[in-house]
């Protein structure tokens, strides 16, 4: 068994392959900020009849949730919230006085 050097490989992969799930993996393991959604209005045969965008208020923390309220233009059978742009939160080193 080969041992793997880069344990983000596969996450690496699905961003530069854009795949409709990496924005959200990449949060769920690292975190973000300034996450801006994007809800979409869908009816019943799956179609889109509209979108809103609207913001994650506060950090998100890797691994957690947020509860987030972004009003809607139209009322729907569902809606499907995609993230559309994040800040990757990034904790800065702790250095400690000598």
């Amino acid at each position: 068994m080969a041992t793997r050097l880069d344990p983000d490989q596969d996450l690496l992969t699905a961003l530069r392959e854009r795949e409709p799930t990496a924005a959200e993996a990449l949060i769920t393991v690292y975190g973000g900020r300034a996450v801006r959604l994007r809800v979409d209005s869908v009816d019943a045969s799956g179609k889109v009849t509209a979108s809103t965008w609207g913001w994650v208020q506060g950090d998100v923390k890797g691994g957690g949730r947020r509860y987030f309220y972004v009003p809607v233009s139209s009322v729907a059978n569902t809606y499907r919230a995609i993230v559309q742009s994040f800040e990757v939160a990034v904790k800065a080193p702790r250095i400690e006085a000598p």
